[in-house]
């Protein structure tokens, strides 16, 4: 019997004794279940490292929930699941970056919500630091001066998308579109994105 078929063999008893003495240190810190937890993350996403793969936490406040291994896991799948959704992973080259890296890579980000049995509800922005270089343009580039007819185009996208992933885009684009046009109306353009009524 080889060294790794021994140690695979014992695996499963392994993972189940470590599971006991986690649940048995920390178990008394896990989210309850059927509670819901309301409050707000803000985290950054950086430069290096596929940023938005690993984002950095930088403050947290959920009505009271401790800080446990379940809540972290969770809380970091969901935190890179909002940028999967919102960006493509489609690259111009092999070795360069993602539209998802350019897109997010020096970010600062801000998510207000529930949480309730590993269910997150809520809407995430982008939130704008003095300090801080204005990024990566979201609007692609042929859109920069915008008009009326580019407003319609892209309130008919956010429209035609799942309300929740309509609602993200919505707070994604809302202060690149307040800069772009000194008479832009944010309420006129959340009713014809179908955000509001």
């Amino acid at each position: 019997m080889s060294h790794a078929s021994f140690a695979a063999a014992f695996e499963p008893a392994e993972n189940w004794y470590k599971q006991q003495v986690q649940y048995a240190t920390w178990g008394h810190l896990a989210p309850k279940k059927n509670h819901t937890y309301r409050g707000h993350i803000v985290w950054a996403l950086d430069l290096y490292d596929s940023g938005y793969l690993n984002p950095k936490v930088l403050e947290i406040q959920l009505d009271g929930l401790p800080d446990s291994p379940w809540f972290y896991d969770a809380m970091i799948d969901f935190l890179q699941n909002i940028h999967k959704e919102m960006f493509s992973s489609n690259r111009k080259t092999f070795w360069g970056p993602s539209e998802r890296c350019e897109a997010t890579a020096g970010t600062i980000w801000r998510w207000d919500g529930s949480f309730r049995n590993y269910k997150w509800h809520g809407h995430v922005r982008r939130l704008h630091c003095a300090g801080l270089g204005e990024g990566v343009p979201v609007l692609p580039a042929k859109t920069r001066k915008l008009t009326k007819k580019d407003f319609v185009k892209l309130a008919g996208e956010i429209k035609a998308m799942p309300k929740k992933k309509s609602l993200a885009r919505f707070e994604q684009l809302l202060p690149e579109l307040t800069a772009s046009n000194p008479r832009f109306n944010a309420d006129k353009f959340a009713r014809a994105c179908g955000i509001r009524q």
